[in-house]
């Protein structure tokens, strides 16, 4: 895909996700990244906002995963484990789709390790990156899968989007993937790593830096 097309594709998928929201949802994805439930006391805390507001946002969210305490464990990020582990700083968590692992490795400024299976072939998937480059990836003829929003941020809800992204070993398993999903692409494993890139840009600059 070329840069024009990401540059496009990190905009669609970036405007859907929390639209106006974005300093909130940004800034629960970093307060995550620690390894610990967050409350939405300390998050409106971090952003200076009363918390019944903040509450009334997530509120709103569909996709926010909560413990037993009402505090917030997943959004994207993830306490609970998921088919993408993603280790960083060493801390081990992990991500609702491929494409996160690419988004957060940039938005936290950290390098990561990835390890995940393919849904076709059950075969594992490896790689190291940092926020400028892979470092290390096995098999070496890996790709990813996502689907395109298309509509409202209703699109982007983790059934709708996060579900249908996977690593595949080869292009081969992502085409047989694909062939039960129209709306899906295969992405690279270089072209998801700059698609995550743009897509942590768009949101860090929606979300005020």
């Amino acid at each position: 895909m070329n840069e024009a097309a990401l540059t496009s594709l990190a905009a669609t998928v970036a405007d859907r996700l929390c639209g106006e929201n974005e300093h909130i949802c940004v800034a629960l994805i970093r307060q995550l990244a620690a390894g610990q439930p967050v409350s939405t006391a300390h998050l409106a805390a971090d952003i200076a906002m009363e918390e019944p507001a903040v509450n009334a946002v997530l509120q709103q969210m569909s996709d926010v995963a909560y413990d037993g305490d009402g505090q917030v464990i997943g959004f994207g990020l993830s306490l609970v484990p998921t088919a993408h582990q993603f280790s960083f700083n060493g801390r081990t968590l992990y991500t609702w789709c491929a494409l996160d692992t690419f988004l957060y490795t940039a938005l936290l400024a950290q390098p990561s390790q990835v390890v995940s299976h393919c849904p076709v072939t059950a075969q594992k998937i490896t790689l190291a990156m940092t926020p400028e480059g892979i470092t290390e990836l096995s098999p070496t003829s890996s790709v990813i899968s996502l689907v395109i929003p298309d509509g409202s941020i209703a699109d982007c809800r983790r059934s709708a989007f996060c579900n249908y992204g996977h690593f595949f070993p080869t292009p081969e398993a992502g085409a047989t993937w694909l062939r039960d999903h129209a709306n899906g692409v295969i992405l690279s494993i270089a072209d998801a790593h700059r698609l995550g890139r743009l897509l942590a840009e768009h949101r860090a600059m929606l979300a005020g830096g």
